[in-house]
């Protein structure tokens, strides 16, 4: 490391010296109507938020919806995408692409389970009685059969939900065969706030073996109320103003 007036220089670690990659664009755009792109011919990556407006963004048969908030978007440039102002709106995002080695850096094996974690944020519900709910175990499953990962938020429910099966006796499990068990945990009776973190070799090798870029959680209650009125649980979303929403970590290699 050395220093010269204000400025610090540090040598950048093997992992640091593969992210400094080669910046195509900075800015800031206002679409009025959709912006589609073709897969790009040089591995890249579009990182970016919405600076105000609303609409979508179409990615590998998905919808995802945009809007001014505190999410920020990495896509890949390697597939096709579109930009889509909500009719009556404009969308206006700021970013950067940016290009260099293939977006495959991220999907490197991960040495051991420490290296990968999967958590999310209790948030009360304000459904349901707590002293009708013992102490409660939540099993966390992958989905294995990536067809099913084209769900979209907007239209997904229990019925159409990927890996369900509705004429199933076991109606609060997934399909065996489409889903991969990756580890469980509880939540103490009457508990409604705090975070609860999955670990383990399970969750390391779900996402090693991964082909397309997405991975999909399933998450389901094993333990049933006592009566009726149960207490329902909840956990934090993207769209929570209050709470941290499901985030994946993940360390490669380096």
């Amino acid at each position: 490391m050395g220093y010269s007036e204000n400025l610090i220089f540090v040598e950048p670690s093997p992992v640091a010296r593969r992210l400094l990659w080669h910046l195509y664009s900075i800015g800031t755009r206002r679409l009025l109507e959709e912006d589609r792109h073709e897969r790009f011919e040089k591995p890249g990556a579009h990182l970016f938020w919405v600076k105000s407006g609303q609409g979508e963004l179409e990615y590998r048969g998905r919808h995802f919806r945009l809007r001014r908030g505190k999410e920020v978007w990495l896509v890949d440039m390697n597939s096709p995408r579109a930009y889509i102002p909500a009719p009556g709106h404009h969308l206006t995002f700021a970013g950067f692409r940016f290009g260099g080695p293939g977006l495959e850096f991220w999907h490197e094996e991960m040495r051991d389970h420490e290296n990968a974690e999967f958590t999310l944020a209790i948030d009360p519900s304000d459904l349901g009685f707590a002293t009708l709910v013992p102490d409660s175990t939540f099993l966390v499953y992958g989905l294995t059969d990536e067809a099913g990962d084209t769900w979209d938020e907007t239209t997904l429910t229990a019925r159409n939900a990927p890996a369900h099966d509705p004429a199933s006796a076991a109606r609060n499990l997934p399909v065996p065969d489409k889903t991969r068990l990756l580890g469980s945990f509880t939540i103490a009776q009457g508990v409604n706030r705090g975070n609860c973190t999955l670990r383990g070799p399970a969750l390391v090798d779900f996402l090693n073996a991964d082909t397309n870029g997405i991975v999909t959680f399933i998450l389901c209650r094993e333990t049933d109320e006592t009566a009726r009125s149960g207490l329902v649980h909840a956990f934090a979303t993207k769209e929570s103003g209050s709470n941290t929403p499901p985030l994946l970590r993940v360390k490669p290699r380096g």
